[in-house]
């Protein structure tokens, strides 16, 4: 049991702590640009085409499932009470939206061990 208390509670230090951080500076600390209007003689600059965003490669299923369960034993601690499904920890903001799974698969929360387990469709 203290096994699970200390993986759980490192589960929750990683989310708090894996957060994305603003790299924006506040506008007071930002140097004023010159103002300069552009010369009439000034050749437009070339832009370059924009670049589409590549797909968004879904998390294999092992790295899906150690998050999940590690959301889910996060959520134990910090709300004292088990999730009644995945989509509490979505709610809770333990993890961002639930992984796709591969196809006939779903993800399930087993309540006996608190571990998110892959199980057929």
């Amino acid at each position: 049991m203290i096994k699970i208390s200390i993986c759980a509670l490192l589960a929750a230090g990683l989310l708090v702590g894996c957060k994305k951080r603003s790299t924006e500076t506040p506008a007071s600390n930002k140097p004023a640009k010159p103002a300069t209007a552009p010369s009439p003689s000034a050749a437009p600059s070339p832009t370059k085409p924009a670049v589409p965003a590549a797909p968004a490669v879904p998390p294999s299923p092992e790295i899906a499932l150690r998050d999940l369960t590690a959301a889910a034993r996060a959520f134990v601690m910090t709300q004292g009470k088990n999730p009644s499904s995945l989509d509490d920890l979505v709610k809770a903001g333990l993890h961002p939206k639930l992984p796709e799974p591969p196809q006939g698969k779903k993800y399930v929360l087993d309540i006996k061990t608190m571990s998110a387990v892959m199980v057929n469709n």
